[in-house]
């Protein structure tokens, strides 16, 4: 049945197997460019040799006598140099029989042919690589690659960066591994058609297994073949296979880039970066230059350990200490991180912890890094956000997603989207001052309906601003019942009680406060029914069998150690009338990525008896509904409208197949369970 929740130094292991190319593009013809190691003196040079043929022998794993291919995969583009006249690109081919060509131009007809370096891959089969430069900002190029029997691959595009400034968007993911909530965020992403994307760090989980990165690099074409993709490196990457699977700029495990007027550092938080070592020094040096460099307007930190997350297994202290006091010194914008699986973002903060900020949604000139945690790109949930938020922390909710960042002169605005394809949080960012005294269009097209007893659904056409639109503020009877940011088009209300009748308005307003005129109005009824709170309600544990529970302030349910819960609702006022819904409400107080499974069981219990001995048992009875991932702070709700047939008491049993515990608030606790029963008139 249908469940929701609602918001409100390298060894030797590590040398890098293939080499740079340094490009050099014809009309006509295609140049290729000799394997060229670099060692550090002869004798090392020597080693390198040796490791090389040693390993080359041992990876190959495909027969040659098998013979050419047309197979031409794992396509995916990088900088190596500027944004703006250049593009990396790699690919995979079963065998080395061709010279790795592309060919490329600003038509389907390209041109032009580069040809670049082929190596092993730290896989089957060998990668290739070819650097096309000399490109003209701002542009968009076709381009395919060969295969192993020459022929080539179907056609891709990219564009260059912008020579100056000028708007664009990016996305930013990490986490994300190879499920199919992977492959659904990372075609979502990919749709985005945004210039380019960031890595948050940990991206295939192969465990080793070669197989299985290959298999990310396939999962993840559609994004990583028509548009650079920058990453950080997670604890998952080996540095090995993160050297030979991506081209980077040096020395690439941390390095930096900029677009437009954008300056990106990324850091490898899996190496030394305290004081005195050499990512150290990098990171200090590029911080500096930014910060002196009249052209960079905007400055992002990318790696993967947050310094700020609301989970201390996963919270980097030491990338706090020694990272934060330089993002505030050299006025870092934005530092995105991965590492937790879940999103989350902060108020602009400093290192101390000192938010300068309580404003949801608009920051003004804030004089500190807003820190973004976006570990929601597709690998299992498994890490959760403190049931006690941070006073620094905005939000944190256990979800699939990515960000979706806008970049324009005068102000950045973030939307973190959902595995549904929809915005859930944001924010806009201004710096500098702008004349802003036109106000936003007003909002169209406001809608209501209702159709459950304690529930209004809005929603509404966007408005648009001259400069910056930041959010909207909802009104009910004349009253402010809330704000949502730029992104939302729609509100829930489940303030309301059954067959009561509202008026709804929505009012836009943009970085300067100024505020639209008035959505027009529209009024709704809410239908017939009732909220019930719950007779009875206990947990039950498996590890102290005949403890009673009653009073406790949460209901739990675990695999490791076995707690269920139990809940009872008494429904009289049906009467004649015909049930149309019924809905379970839950209020998330510690979150899980299971939130449970329903089972109807007989009511000969009461929470003053109730234990783990006496307890209804399951048996043979099939679920009524499953809950998903929950997050702390959020009501979830449960249709368990097939099991309600009129007045009559029923009983349901919640397991959980995760050893992640979830708690929700218990009719002693603050946010007691509700019964929405919706009738007939």
């Amino acid at each position: 049945m249908a469940t929701a929740c609602i918001s409100q130094a390298l060894a030797w292991t590590g040398v890098i197997l293939r080499t740079k190319f340094i490009g050099m593009r014809t009309r006509g013809e295609s140049v290729s460019n000799s394997v060229i190691a670099r060692p550090k003196s002869s004798a090392t040079s020597i080693l390198l040799v040796a490791l090389m043929t040693t390993v080359a022998l041992s990876v190959v794993h495909v027969p040659l006598a098998l013979g050419a291919s047309s197979v031409t995969d794992q396509i995916h583009l990088s900088w190596t140099g500027n944004p703006a006249t250049s593009i990396t690109v790699m690919w995979h081919t079963p065998s080395s029989t061709n010279a790795a060509s592309v060919q490329y131009g600003t038509t389907t007809a390209y041109g032009f042919t580069v040809t670049g370096t082929t190596f092993p891959s730290s896989g089957s089969g060998y990668l290739h690589q070819a650097l096309l430069f000399g490109l003209t900002p701002q542009t968009t190029y076709h381009y395919r690659v060969v295969a192993d029997d020459g022929s080539w691959s179907s056609d891709r595009s990219f564009s260059t960066a912008p020579s100056g400034g000028g708007d664009f968007n990016f996305v930013t993911l990490g986490d994300m591994g190879r499920t199919n909530n992977s492959i659904v965020i990372s075609n979502l992403a990919a749709g985005e058609d945004a210039a380019f994307t960031v890595g948050a760090g940990d991206y295939w989980y192969s465990g080793g297994a070669e197989t299985a990165t290959d298999q990310w690099f396939n999962i993840n074409q559609q994004l990583m073949s028509t548009a650079a993709f920058m990453p950080s490196r997670g604890n998952h990457e080996s540095l090995n296979d993160f050297l030979v699977r991506f081209s980077l700029p040096p020395p690439e495990t941390y390095y930096s880039f900029q677009y437009g007027a954008t300056h990106f550092l990324v850091i490898d938080t899996n190496q030394n970066f305290t004081t005195g070592s050499p990512q150290r020094s990098f990171i200090e040096s590029d911080l500096q230059q930014a910060a002196s460099n009249p052209s960079v307007k905007w400055v992002f930190a990318i790696f993967h350990h947050p310094p700020f997350a609301s989970s201390s297994s996963f919270q980097s202290l030491t990338a706090r200490q020694e990272l934060s006091p330089l993002f505030d010194r050299y006025g870092v914008d934005m530092v995105i991180s991965g590492h937790a699986h879940f999103y989350e973002r902060t108020f602009p903060v400093k290192s101390d912890g000192t938010r300068v900020s309580t404003d949801p949604f608009l920051y003004v000139n804030p004089g500190a890094p807003i820190y973004l945690v976006t570990g929601g790109g597709g690998a299992d949930p498994r890490s959760m956000c403190s049931a006690t938020k941070q006073v620094w922390s905005v939000t944190c909710i256990t979800v699939y997603e990515f960000l979706q960042i806008h970049v324009s002169s005068n102000f950045i605005q973030l939307a973190a989207v959902g595995i549904d394809g929809k915005a859930f949080d944001g924010f806009t960012l201004t710096k500098g001052s702008t004349a802003d005294t036109t106000s936003p269009s007003q909002p169209k097209a406001l809608a209501a309906a209702s159709s459950t007893a304690a529930q209004v659904d809005l929603s509404w056409q966007p408005s648009t601003d001259d400069v910056a639109l930041v959010g909207y503020d909802l009104y009910r009877d004349g009253v402010k019942l809330a704000s949502a940011g730029w992104w939302a088009t729609s509100y829930s209300d489940t303030s309301v009680s059954p067959s009561t009748t509202h008026t709804y308005a929505v009012v836009a307003f943009d970085s300067a406060r100024n505020y639209s005129v008035a959505s027009d109005r529209v009024t709704v009824t809410t239908p017939p029914g009732f909220v019930l709170l719950p007779t009875d309600d206990a947990t039950v544990r498996s590890d102290l069998p005949s403890n009673n529970y009653r009073a406790s302030s949460t209901l739990q349910a675990d695999y490791s150690p076995v707690k269920n819960f139990l809940l009872k609702f008494s429904i009289s006022g049906v009467g004649s009338k015909t049930v149309i819904s019924a809905q379970l409400r839950l209020f998330v107080v510690d979150p899980s990525p299971v939130g449970g499974t329903f089972y109807q069981v007989s009511n000969s219990w009461t929470e003053s008896t109730v234990n783990w001995n006496n307890a209804p048992p399951i048996g043979s009875s099939n679920p009524v509904a499953q809950l998903r991932v929950v997050s702390t702070g959020f009501w979830c709700g449960v249709d368990v409208t097939p099991i309600i047939n009129g007045d009559e008491t029923f009983s349901l049993r919640i397991d959980s197949s995760s050893s992640d515990a979830v708690y929700f608030s218990s009719k002693e606790g603050s946010h007691p369970p509700q019964l929405v029963v919706t009738i007939s008139n």
